[in-house]
């Protein structure tokens, strides 16, 4: 694209006079002509140690230095360990290995001395496994423990020593309540679902983050244009004083005519003194977004590409369901309801479960307790809450899952509508601020004509110094209208780049998600349960 400074077939020109006396009508007119007509330089020229940087290397820097993507980047190091846990152990075993040691003495004086010790050390393994089915497996095994044991008494000692080996198995399925593996496999579904959206919340993180640093980066450029726009018109205010001056003094203007001259000057100050100042606070706002020091001086490239819209109404909606992090959280909050609702459902069933254990022990030592046994049971316990708070809890969960779940199922159509909505929005938005642009490089173009035209009537002695002035302010105004156009069409592309989800795939960002999650994006298809959204009847 032809950057706005490139100029429209106009180019500098430079002109030599001997003397002031010397400068003669015609010469007057293309002295004004060069400088009132043309564009401001082709390429606006950096500060001194100003440091150019583009619009690619600022995203790459924002992913590594802004503080909201650093603390996004932190909090996923905790949320992948809980996930972990939760997704690779919930259904491995549990082993623990227990040692204990201990002594203990009794000393008695009275009716009688009397003196006990006893001693023991003993070793334990404990195994527990749940199961799929909502049950449980535990194993205890104690390979050894050994057992001492002295008394001393007024007409009596002994000393007896024992040695322990046993081990157990006990198991436990419920039956009513939290029964099945689909109640029991919950925590893990909704851990993974949980996992989702966390990386879909960092993902909104990043895209929030570089749609501000595009934006930030491009209102820089904004305000460096527009400086570059006032230092012209201010050298061709300055050069249109001068030559009235010379007109004054040849006495083709009336003195007082100059004041115009003369605001005008002022007024071209003072517009690049605001301009410089908004420059400056667009340069500290990106820098803060990079956390970068706000004495770095930076500048961003001049050239910009302006790239023709070519999607579809139908196409953006498609890619908004598919990638935008808000829709695909409003789906994960629908599951989450309706695993929520399993849940409550399943506690108020009655309370039964199945337990059973089996087991042997063998005791070795003096042969007062030489022992070997072994035992089993077997029971069904049955517990039902009468009346009392637990009763109305188990109730009050039913209730709030269930209305969870209508409040997502609404929520999710009402989201679908927005989303369609704001589709249409920014494409029609973005349509009309493209047309914008051509509509402004026209209006630039004519008040650059208009402009020209009335140089060509002053030349003829029918156009006023304030006329001159004031079409020179147009053009101006044109100018800086383009270049407004343009700024706002690129801004709108990375609106729909945003809502669209796509802006890592824009940029090349890796963000090392987890899986893409698993259910129906496509909500027209997505089955809803409308058999689960009276809640009149749990009341």
């Amino acid at each position: 694209m032809d950057n706005f400074f490139t100029g429209n077939g106009y180019t500098p020109r430079q002109f030599w006079m001997s003397g002031k006396q010397s400068l003669g009508k015609t010469s007057v007119f293309f002295l004004l002509f060069a400088f009132l007509i043309s564009p401001p330089f082709a390429a606006v020229k950096a500060a001194e140690n100003a440091q150019i940087i583009s619009l690619a290397e600022c995203v790459a820097l924002a992913m590594r230095r802004n503080t909201w993507i650093k603390l996004a980047y932190m909090d996923r190091v905790v949320q992948k360990y809980s996930f972990t846990t939760t997704a690779n152990y919930t259904f491995r075993p549990d082993i623990d290995w227990q040692t204990a040691l201990s002594q203990a003495e009794t000393k008695q004086t009275v009716p009688d001395d009397s003196t006990s010790l006893n001693r023991s050390i003993a070793s334990a393994l404990h195994l527990r496994q749940n199961l799929p089915t909502g049950g449980a497996i535990g194993i205890q095994w104690q390979p050894w423990s050994k057992d001492l044991s002295k008394a001393n008494q007024a007409m009596y000692s002994s000393d007896v020593s024992s040695r322990l080996d046993s081990w157990r198995v006990n198991f436990s399925q419920p039956l009513g309540k939290f029964a099945g593996s689909r109640v029991a496999n919950l925590v893990v579904d909704q851990a993974k679902y949980q996992e989702n959206l966390d990386v879909l919340q960092l993902k909104a993180t990043a895209i929030n983050t570089v749609t501000s640093v595009i934006k930030a980066y491009r209102q820089l450029l904004l305000a460096k244009w527009d400086i570059a726009i006032n230092e012209a018109s201010l050298e061709r205010a300055k050069t249109l004083l001068e030559t009235n001056k010379t007109l004054i003094e040849m006495g083709k203007m009336a003195s007082q005519d100059i004041i115009q001259s003369e605001s005008d000057r002022a007024n071209k100050e003072l517009s690049l003194e605001i301009s410089r100042n908004a420059f400056d606070q667009a340069r500290l706002a990106l820098l803060q977004l990079l956390d970068l020091s706000r004495d770095l001086i930076i500048e961003p490239e001049d050239q910009i590409e302006i790239v023709p819209f070519s999607y579809t109404e139908e196409q953006i909606f498609s890619l908004a369901k598919e990638n935008q992090p808000d829709w695909l959280s409003m789906l994960i909050y629908l599951e989450l309801a309706r695993m929520e609702l399993v849940q409550a459902r399943s506690e108020q069933k009655l309370d039964v479960a199945l337990s059973g254990s089996f087991g042997t022990s063998n005791t070795r030592g003096d042969i007062s307790v030489d022992n070997s046994e072994k035992s089993w049971e077997l029971g069904v316990v049955v517990d039902v809450p009468i009346s009392g708070r637990t009763r109305r809890e188990l109730k009050g969960n039913l209730i709030k899952a269930q209305v969870n779940m209508d409040k997502a199922n609404i929520s999710l159509q009402k989201a679908l509508g927005d989303l369609a909505i704001n589709t249409r929005d920014l494409v029609q938005r973005t349509k009309t601020l493209e047309k914008q642009i051509e509509l402004a490089e026209n209006a630039r173009k004519l008040s650059e004509k208009k402009l020209e035209v009335e140089l060509i009537k002053q030349n003829a002695g029918r156009s006023t110094n304030f006329q001159i002035v004031t079409y020179q302010d147009e053009l101006r105004s044109a100018r800086i209208n383009e270049l407004n156009a343009k700024i706002s069409y690129l801004n709108s592309l990375s609106d729909l780049d945003k809502f669209m989800g796509t802006v890592p795939l824009t940029w090349g960002i890796d963000l090392a998600s987890a899986p893409t999650p698993t259910f129906e994006r496509d909500s027209d298809k997505m089955q809803i349960e409308k058999t689960s959204t009276n809640t009149e009847s749990l009341r």
